[in-house]
């Protein structure tokens, strides 16, 4: 495990590691949440994939995953003022998402109505 840093204006923010693709955002309460925005398909970035309905396009093979079926990560964090420490394994960089829409989807919180939370 290693442990990253980042600013909080820095979100909606992509973690990429070894292999996945973790997109780290705030909820409605201003909590740190981490969603598991890799495809189950391929393994490419739902994080950068194209918002239809309630769900997500991959941006490699065009596959639909439900926003339901995105996981949660329950990873170690800590606030820190204005910045966030999660310890995660694997990580390789940070990237910025495309697709803003995607990140904020209301399937992306705690708070949703998915079954599978």
């Amino acid at each position: 495990m290693q442990t990253i840093t980042f600013k909080v204006t820095d979100l909606p923010l992509v973690i990429r590691t070894l292999d996945r693709f973790v997109l780290a955002r705030l909820s409605r309460q201003s909590e740190p949440v981490f969603i598991d925005m890799t495809c189950p398909h391929r393994g490419g970035p739902l994080t950068h994939g194209k918002h239809q309905g309630e769900s997500v396009l991959c941006p490699w093979h065009g596959n639909a995953t439900s926003f339901c079926r995105l996981q949660r990560l329950n990873l170690p964090v800590a606030s820190h003022g204005d910045r966030i420490s999660v310890e995660i394994e694997g990580f390789v960089g940070f990237t910025r998402t495309q697709t803003e829409e995607v990140c904020n989807h209301e399937s992306n919180n705690k708070e949703n109505n998915c079954d599978n939370e």
